[in-house]
């Protein structure tokens, strides 16, 4: 009786399983029985793995009307750029791109840019990530009025207008009862493994190495943003320092290479750690 070898849909053909079937014709020619090249073709296989056809994005979002976050999968290609669950997603097998629904405001809301919105891009960022996490969206009158309620408390605790990461994660922790972790030189793997699990990622920048063509002037010397995502090149950001921040693309590199903490000093904010605050779902 002869034997055949159906394989599923999913497994698409590559330059590899090419060779490997030229490689099967030949053997099927010179004498292999079909049960022999079936039993071939299987082990070569589950020996290489196989390749998906598309990219998967995942977008994680949460609605106004449940208290959890979730997440679809779809097989598509995700699209202002510049610059050349842990549980679920292993560092190996991360999503080919995410995106975390994470409502926008610039600092400015309004467009006013006086104080204190000209250095509210810590507290914005926060107010973002905290947004989605807590199901909320906001009008630009309602970012204009928690910017100043939470500048405001930011004051009374005695900490200076520009803040670190870990002083932000004070300000997380003690404001809104959110949790989360620093990460002390992240990887760009890091970055995207945490944006995979749904969690978004505020990152302190030197904010004159990003190059964004829509600050102004030659940008804030020390900037927070809120990444929100990512594709196969570039991180997916919320960046406040501009009204054209939502989901404002930043290739790898140009956004690794900013990565410095508050020094105390916009002349020393060059050399400032290169970390990460994670705010977290749970």
């Amino acid at each position: 009786m002869e034997s055949s070898l159906i394989l599923p849909d999913e497994f698409q053909p590559s330059k590899f399983y090419c060779s490997l079937i030229l490689k099967a014709c030949i053997y099927y020619t010179i004498g292999m029985s079909k049960s022999h090249l079936a039993i071939y073709t299987l082990l070569c296989l589950l020996l290489f793995g196989c390749e998906a056809e598309e990219p998967i994005e995942v977008v994680f979002s949460n609605s106004t009307t449940s208290s959890s976050s979730s997440a679809s999968v779809k097989n598509t290609e995700s699209s202002a750029s510049v610059g050349n669950e842990p549980e679920i997603f292993s560092n190996t097998a991360l999503p080919k791109s995410v995106l975390i629904e994470v409502p926008f405001s610039s600092q400015a809301p309004d467009g006013n840019w006086d104080p204190p919105y000209d250095e509210a891009c810590e507290e914005i960022s926060l107010i973002m990530a905290q947004r989605y996490l807590t199901n909320q969206s906001f009008t630009p009158q309602e970012a204009d009025q928690e910017i100043r309620n939470l500048t405001t408390w930011v004051e009374l605790q005695n900490l200076p207008v520009d803040i670190t990461a870990e002083q932000l994660a004070q300000v997380a922790s003690e404001y809104y009862n959110l949790q989360t972790k620093i990460m002390n030189e992240p990887t760009v793997d890091d970055l995207k493994q945490e944006l995979a699990a749904g969690n978004p990622v505020i990152l302190p920048l030197a904010g004159q190495r990003l190059g964004n063509p829509y600050y102004s002037g030659d940008g804030p010397p020390y900037h927070m943003l809120t990444v929100i995502g990512y594709t196969s090149t570039q991180f997916i950001t919320n960046d406040p320092g501009t009204k054209r921040g939502a989901g404002y693309k930043y290739n790898y590199d140009v956004l690794m290479s900013a990565i410095h903490n508050w020094t105390g000093s916009k002349e020393t904010i060059g050399q400032g750690e290169a970390v990460a605050l994670v705010v977290l779902k749970n």
